[in-house]
């Protein structure tokens, strides 16, 4: 099971995400689940990161999106309330 993995931003920040079942549930997901997105398209979920998400108050869930593959998985980040990062 994942635990604590480095992403990149797409604005070239490097972070750690918990990739954890028990992070990525509170979301409906789990580390790897494809997910589509009607704008951005498909992704693959990396994780969630703190610090929290401001409207919410909690933390937010960040996914790859394939069309960045080619700048080394850039990730970005939704608060339960679909608010992007």
């Amino acid at each position: 099971m994942p635990g604590k993995m480095e992403v990149i931003s797409r604005s070239g920040i490097s972070f750690k995400v918990d990739a954890s079942d028990e992070a990525c549930l509170k979301f409906g997901f789990r580390h790897g689940d494809r997910v589509e997105h009607p704008i951005f398209g498909k992704a693959t979920v990396m994780g969630v990161a703190h610090p929290v998400c401001p409207a919410r108050g909690e933390g937010v869930l960040w996914c790859a999106f394939d069309f960045d593959e080619a700048v080394d998985k850039a990730v970005v980040g939704y608060c339960s309330d679909g608010l992007i990062h």
